[in-house]
């Protein structure tokens, strides 16, 4: 179980997928926030709005997993988008790309994005979740 209070941003287009997803997080997160995103999109507008709150509302640090192929907006763009935002923001969260993908061109063009942070395959599991938070520098 976390100590420290943490966010989690959950973008899946797979109704399914994220509300599994969001139970493994759940089981570790009990302090914090778990917002859940069917588009990359809609992630987007909350992280912008996210940093007009007053500095006594802002978000605590965290992590992000997004899907890789979404409609509208895949994990590619959504990087790119994410590299746009307040440094403010991009400062928060540490962002990995959940997939099962095993293209491994595709998993090389990920790499050449400045905010991802690593790469884990589907689905998400209890250990994988510790791993990313880890990578991610939160203590648990």
């Amino acid at each position: 179980m976390m100590t420290k209070k943490t966010s989690v941003i959950l973008i899946d287009d797979d109704p399914f997928t994220l509300a599994m997803t969001k139970q493994i997080v759940k089981c570790f997160v009990k302090r914090g926030k778990i917002k859940t995103f069917c588009s990359a999109k809609d992630a987007l507008s909350y992280l912008q709005r996210e940093n007009d709150l007053p500095d006594g509302e802002k978000a605590v640090p965290g992590i992000i997993l997004s899907d890789l192929h979404m409609p509208c907006m895949d994990g590619f763009q959504f990087l790119d988008e994410f590299a746009r935002l307040e440094e403010a923001v991009r400062r928060q969260y540490s962002v990995f790309i959940l997939s099962s993908t095993s293209d491994e061109k595709e998993r090389a063009r990920l790499f050449e994005k400045t905010s991802f942070d690593g790469f884990c395959s589907k689905p998400l599991t209890p250990g994988k979740f510790m791993d990313l938070m880890e990578q991610a520098r939160i203590t648990l």
